[in-house]
C-alpha cells in the first residue's frame, strides 16, 4: 500500500492547483509543491485515478469516500475539495505517505502530529530549532512551513489516548516512570511543543476554534493519567508583537519575519500544565549524596549540584557586597567548599581502589587533620543562619554534623 499510495498522491498533485497567492505573508519565489488548493474537478480526477487503481484501494487510502445516500458509489474525499487547503506529506526520501486535510490525515486516521513528524518540513524545521508548532488548521500550518518552521495540526489531540498517547509523549520525552524505563528515546526530539493560539496565516490574534478542547484534554491526561506535559505550551502573542510582525513583513523579508516571530515566543508562552516548584537542594543533601554514591556520573552531577547550590551563589553575593572584608570572607568560603569537595572525591577514589585499612597510619592522620582544618575554616566563615538570599538555612551545628561524618577517624 505504501508504494501505491505514493503513486496515488502523485496523480492527485498533478491534477490539483497550487493555492492562490493571497495572505499577508511574503510569497516564496516558487510555491510549495506539496501545499495545494481544493480540487475543482473531482469527478475527472476520480476517472483518472480509476485508470490506475481499483476503487477499493482508493477507498482504503481515504482518497475516495462513499456517498451518504448511495454507499456503493464513491466520490473524491471532501477534504480535497471545498474551500480549504490540503497538503501531501512527503518524507526525506521523497516518498508521499499521507495527505493532511481540514479534518485530519486520510490514510492514517489518527493524531496528525504522529504522521507529520516524518514530513521533511517538520524534520528540517526541528533540526533548526527543536520547536514544533501546533495549529488548529492546515492554512496556519502551511504559513509556518513557508517560514521554515516545524509545524503540525492538532487533529485528534482532543481525544488522544492508548498507544497513540504513548507515542505522542515519547516524542516529547514526557513519560511516566514505567514508560521512561522502556522507551528507546532517551533524548527528546522536541524541546517545546507550542500551540499557536492565534492565526499565523491571517496575523489574527483571535483564538482558533478547537484550541480549548485540546488543551482541556491534555490537562485531564496530566491530572488522571499523570502524563508529564512540561514541554507543552500555548503561545499568545501580544498585540505589539502582531504589529511588529506586520511591519517586518512589509519592510523586511522572510528571514527577518521568522526571526521576529521566534523572538516573540518565549515571553508569551503559557504552560499547558502548571509545574510544581522544585525545591532547591540543600548543602547537606549535596554533600551527603556525594558521599553515598559510587556511580561516577552521579558523583559528577552531585558535584555540579553543590557548586550550583552554594559556591556560585556565594561568589555572586560576594561580588555585590560593599564591605570588602565580608566579600573576602565569602570568597574564601567558596574556595574552601571547592577544596572539601575535591578532597572527598579523592578520598572516594582511594576507597574504591583499595582497602582503607591498608593505608599508612601517618597518611590517615594527615587526611584527618586536613579535613578538620578545612571544616573549621568553613564553619568560621559561614554565618548563622547561612544566608538570606536563597541558600539553605543551616546552623553551624548542622554543618559540623555534615562535615564530621566525612572526617576520617584517627
Amino acid at each position: 500500500m505504501a508504494t501505491d499510495f505514493d503513486a496515488m498522491i502523485r496523480v492527485l498533485l498533478k491534477e490539483s492547483p497550487s493555492p492562490p497567492r493571497t495572505g499577508w505573508l511574503p510569497q516564496p519565489e516558487a510555491p510549495d509543491p506539496n501545499v495545494r488548493g481544493p480540487i475543482p474537478n473531482g469527478q475527472e480526477v476520480v476517472k483518472c485515478l480509476r485508470r490506475q487503481f481499483q476503487t477499493k484501494e482508493l477507498a482504503a487510502a481515504g482518497i475516495l469516500e462513499s456517498l451518504e445516500k448511495s454507499p456503493t458509489k464513491h466520490q473524491i474525499n471532501s477534504q480535497l475539495t471545498g474551500d480549504s487547503l490540503w497538503v501531501a506529506l512527503q518524507d526525506k526520501a521523497g516518498r508521499y505517505f499521507d495527505v493532511l486535510g481540514r479534518q485530519g490525515c486520510l490514510l492514517q486516521r489518527g493524531p496528525a502530529i504522529l504522521q507529520t513528524m516524518a514530513d521533511h518540513h517538520v524534520v528540517d524545521g526541528l533540526k533548526a530549532g527543536n520547536l514544533l508548532f501546533v495549529t488548529m488548521d492546515v492554512p496556519d500550518m502551511a504559513a509556518l512551513w513557508s517560514l521554515g518552521l516545524a509545524a503540525t495540526t492538532a487533529h485528534y489531540l482532543d481525544r488522544i489516548g492508548g498507544a497513540a498517547l504513548q507515542q505522542f509523549t515519547s516524542h516529547l520525552g514526557d513519560r511516566s516512570d514505567d514508560m521512561r524505563a522502556k522507551s528507546p528515546l532517551k533524548n527528546p526530539l522536541i524541546d517545546k511543543l507550542v500551540f499557536t493560539a492565534w492565526s499565523p496565516a491571517r496575523c489574527d490574534a483571535a483564538e482558533p476554534a478547537g484550541m480549548e478542547a485540546v488543551t482541556a484534554h491534555l490537562q485531564r491526561l496530566h491530572l488522571h493519567l499523570q502524563r508529564r506535559f512540561h514541554r507543552v505550551f500555548v503561545w499568545r502573542p501580544a498585540p505589539s508583537d502582531l504589529e511588529s510582525f506586520a511591519f517586518v513583513n512589509r519592510f523586511g523579508g522572510r528571514e527577518e519575519l521568522r526571526a521576529s516571530m521566534l523572538r516573540a515566543i518565549e515571553p508569551n508562552l503559557q504552560p499547558i500544565v502548571e509545574s510544581k516548584p522544585v525545591p532547591k537542594p540543600t548543602l547537606a543533601d549535596a554533600i551527603l549524596g556525594f558521599r553515598r554514591t559510587r556511580d561516577e556520573g552521579a558523583r559528577q552531577q552531585l558535584r555540579a549540584s553543590l557548586f550550583e547550590t552554594v559556591e556560585r551563589r556565594v561568589l555572586e553575593r560576594a561580588q555585590h557586597l560593599h564591605d570588602g572584608l565580608e566579600a573576602g570572607r565569602q570568597l574564601v568560603a567558596a574556595q574552601t567548599i571547592s577544596e572539601i569537595v575535591e578532597y572527598l572525591e579523592e578520598r572516594k577514589a582511594r576507597r574504591l581502589i583499595g582497602d582503607r585499612s591498608a593505608l599508612e597510619l601517618s597518611e590517615r592522620e594527615q587526611e584527618r587533620k586536613e579535613l578538620q582544618t578545612l571544616t573549621g575554616i568553613l564553619l568560621k566563615l559561614i554565618p548563622k543562619p547561612a544566608y538570606d538570599d536563597g541558600l539553605p538555612d543551616l546552623s553551624t551545628a548542622e554543618l559540623a554534623r555534615v562535615f564530621a561524618a566525612n572526617t576520617p577517624k584517627s
